[in-house]
């Protein structure tokens, strides 16, 4: 089996979910999900400049497309490009780990994961993690830490914990009522939480499709150096392992950067796979004017 990414973007569920509570639209270009960002000038008051950028480019500011498999990328690139141009959208994303010559004349920026292979036997995986996490899981597990997977008063209880931390590290917040949706439905998601003494210390929120993908997480300081959130994600790769999973996705990471996070993942010794976002300008002013509007309104965020 292989690993294509961003494969949880197929699923109908999540993708049903994730529009509802994002503001965005969807449709399918040769069976990739593409995402169409709505234009929130729409229902405001600008000035006549403003209403004029809104004639250009209403009803949506830019497309995003998450590519799997194509059989011709220049063919899927001109039915995306032909799509933009038709609906007055300025801005075409691809998001994909492909690089194709067809993609990478186009501006990028990259961000990878880490791929543990789940078709190995449990003690080759445990064997691939680094001394230091091995020392650090058994620490945790030595000092009590215990992993659950999370009922609703679970989910609530952690919710502000995943506030504090996005703020911690200047991510973008999800909304409540959208976790809570995704929760609720077992067939595309789980959270597992880390407890001290009763008390949730950690947690990770995975969305489940062919491949488990740690989504968002949220952890205590106080309790980092009981080192719940390394047995959470063993226990993660142990369950997925029993459920027939071949791949467990660890997210995003930056190798090239000094990033805490991407230090983490990489103990668990997983193949590092670059994902790239294309970028391709269809109306070149237009795309300026947005480009220029979202750093005015949104400043500048991690995450999607």
């Amino acid at each position: 089996m292989k690993w294509t990414g961003f494969e949880i973007f197929q699923n109908d569920d999540f993708v049903n979910i994730y529009t509802k509570y994002r503001n965005l639209d969807k449709i399918k270009i040769q069976g990739n999900t593409a995402f169409l960002f709505k234009n929130p000038l729409l229902s405001t008051n600008m000035n006549k400049n403003i209403n004029l950028f809104k004639r250009l480019c209403h009803p949506y500011l830019k497309m995003r497309v998450y590519l799997q498999e194509c059989d011709d990328i220049d063919d899927f690139l001109n039915e995306c490009i032909k799509y933009c141009k038709t609906s007055k959208i300025p801005i075409l994303e691809v998001i994909t780990s492909r690089t194709d010559a067809g993609l990478t004349r186009y501006t990028s920026k990259s961000v990878g994961t880490f791929i543990i292979d789940l078709k190995q036997d449990m003690e080759s995986i445990w064997k691939s993690f680094k001394q230091q996490n091995r020392t650090q899981i058994r620490f945790a597990q030595k000092k009590g830490v215990s992993i659950r997977q999370a009922n609703m008063d679970d989910l609530k209880e952690w919710w502000g914990i995943y506030l504090e931390t996005a703020s911690r590290g200047k991510f973008v917040k999800q909304r409540y009522e959208m976790v809570e949706e995704l929760f609720k439905n077992t067939e595309i998601s789980r959270l597992f939480v880390a407890a001290i003494d009763d008390k949730i210390a950690a947690g990770i929120f995975i969305l489940t499709h062919h491949t488990p993908l740690y989504w968002i997480g949220g952890s205590l300081p106080e309790y980092w150096n009981l080192r719940p959130n390394n047995l959470i994600h063993w226990e993660i790769i142990k369950w997925a392992h029993s459920c027939g999973y071949a791949f467990y996705d660890m997210g995003g990471a930056v190798v090239n950067e000094e990033h805490g996070p991407t230090r983490f993942k990489e103990q668990f010794g997983g193949r590092y796979i670059e994902n790239y976002r294309y970028r391709i300008d269809v109306n070149l002013w237009a795309a300026q004017v947005v480009d220029m509007m979202v750093k005015v309104r949104y400043g500048v965020r991690k995450g999607h």
